[in-house]
């Protein structure tokens, strides 16, 4: 009797097995989910003379950059446009400093009043539209600071944020906020 039912319990095992599926074994890419508000390309520039990354939504002020001894280098991420904010989204507010030459963003409005306050940048407004927390598929805005060029560099590339790091002195100060990836 026993015999008989270890050969019906091994019967529907391997039933069971033979008819689930096979699996490849590869990883398939995750789907990245999307909250469904707009995006604009966050630009940015370089300027070596300067020794100052610059990051605008706006086109024809990155074109201005550009004739003005910055080179593009691309796009940093996709954020929310300035005129577009959803429900979850901070400003990301941009500062600048003409006495250092030197571009700043950062979403936390405590850290924007205390830079403003010291008296070496003013404001440019907001740029646009970031998460404060992971949302929808967005991924870190790294923000790096090199103290003897006075230069702010943001990324979402991790490599970058190595490289910066171990070949160029910057100092990773961590995520700023959520942007959309390049």
């Amino acid at each position: 009797m026993k015999l008989a039912v270890a050969a019906t319990a091994l019967a529907a095992f391997l039933t069971q097995a033979l008819a689930a599926p096979a699996t490849s074994g590869t990883l398939q890419p995750a789907t990245v989910p999307n909250c469904g508000y707009p995006t604009v390309p966050l630009l940015r520039a370089w300027s070596e003379t300067a020794t100052d990354h610059v990051y605008t939504t706006n086109a024809t002020e990155m074109d201005t950059f550009l004739t003005n001894n910055y080179t593009a280098q691309g796009i940093a991420a996709y954020i929310l446009p300035a005129d577009t904010q959803a429900p979850t989204a901070v400003p990301l507010f941009r500062l600048y400093s003409s006495k250092n030459t030197d571009h700043y963003l950062t979403a936390n409005a405590t850290d924007r009043d205390v830079t403003l306050s010291r008296g070496n940048y003013v404001s440019d407004g907001i740029a646009g539209y970031v998460y404060p927390d992971q949302d929808c598929g967005t991924v870190p805005l790294w923000r790096l600071n090199n103290h003897v060029v006075l230069d702010n560099f943001f990324t979402t590339d991790q490599a970058e944020v190595y490289d910066f790091v171990d070949q160029l002195g910057y100092n990773d100060l961590g995520a700023i906020a959520y942007v959309n990836p390049q």
